[in-house]
C-alpha cells in the first residue's frame, strides 16, 4: 500500500497580531506546497497515516495527536487542492475558484455517502469588505484521507514521542521544519502550521 503526504505550511498573519481565526471568512495565509518523500514511520507519527487505513490489530504506531481534519480557516490555494466547490448553475468567478474544482450537489452527496468525503465551507470575500462574504458547500476530493494540522512544537514532540531524531528524517522533511522555525521566529510562537492530508 502505497502512502503520499500532501503537505503545506500557512500563518495566520504576517505581522504576529492575528492567531488563526477558525472561521472560513478570515482564512490563513498560505506560504507554500511541498512534496516530501515516502516516510512511513514519519507518517504515523505525525497523523497516522498509513495506520489509518489498516486493520486495527494490524497498527503498530499512532499519532501523538489524532488527525484533526481539515482547518476551518484554511487558505485558498490549499483549499483549491483539498476541495471540490459544490455549484447547482452558475459557477463562481473564476479567480475565486476554478470551474474545474466544482461538483453538482448530487455528485458532492454520492462521494459523501461512499464515506470517501466530507463536506466543509469555503468563504468568498464580498465586495471589498462592504458586502458580507458568501459562504460556498465544498465536498473533500475523494482520494485524499485523513487530513490534519500542527504546529511546529507539534510536529517536535511527536518526533520525540516515536523516538523518531530529526537527522535520521528525509531532508525534504527537514527543510519543512527550517522553514517553519524560520517563520515562527519571525512572527511568533504558534502562528505557524503544517497542514497536510495522504493519499493511498
Amino acid at each position: 500500500m502505497g502512502t503520499d503526504i500532501h503537505v503545506f505550511v500557512e500563518y495566520a498573519s504576517d505581522d504576529g497580531r492575528q492567531s488563526f481565526s477558525s472561521r472560513p471568512e478570515k482564512p490563513a495565509w498560505c506560504f507554500g506546497r511541498f512534496s516530501l518523500s515516502r516516510d512511513y514511520l514519519l507518517f504515523d507519527a505525525i497523523g497516522d497515516g498509513r495506520s489509518s487505513q489498516m486493520r486495527r490489530e494490524d497498527v503498530r504506531r499512532q499519532s501523538l495527536y489524532s488527525p484533526r481534519g481539515i482547518p476551518a480557516d484554511v487558505s485558498r490555494p490549499v483549499a483549491w487542492e483539498y476541495y471540490d466547490l459544490v455549484v447547482e448553475s452558475q459557477s463562481p468567478y473564476p479567480m475565486f475558484w476554478p470551474a474545474h474544482g466544482c461538483v453538482t450537489a448530487s455528485q458532492a452527496q454520492d462521494r459523501v455517502a461512499r464515506g470517501k468525503s466530507h463536506e466543509g465551507t469555503i468563504a468568498q470575500a464580498g465586495d471589498y469588505g462592504t458586502t458580507d462574504p458568501r459562504i460556498w458547500r465544498a465536498v473533500s476530493k475523494d482520494c485524499w484521507h485523513t487530513p490534519s494540522w500542527l504546529t511546529l512544537a507539534e510536529i517536535l514532540a511527536s518526533l520525540d514521542h516515536h523516538r523518531l531524531p530529526i537527522a535520521e528524517r528525509q531532508w525534504d522533511f527537514r527543510a519543512v521544519l527550517r522553514c517553519l522555525a524560520e517563520i515562527e521566529q519571525a512572527i511568533g510562537p504558534g502562528q505557524v502550521r503544517m497542514v497536510f492530508w495522504f493519499d493511498s
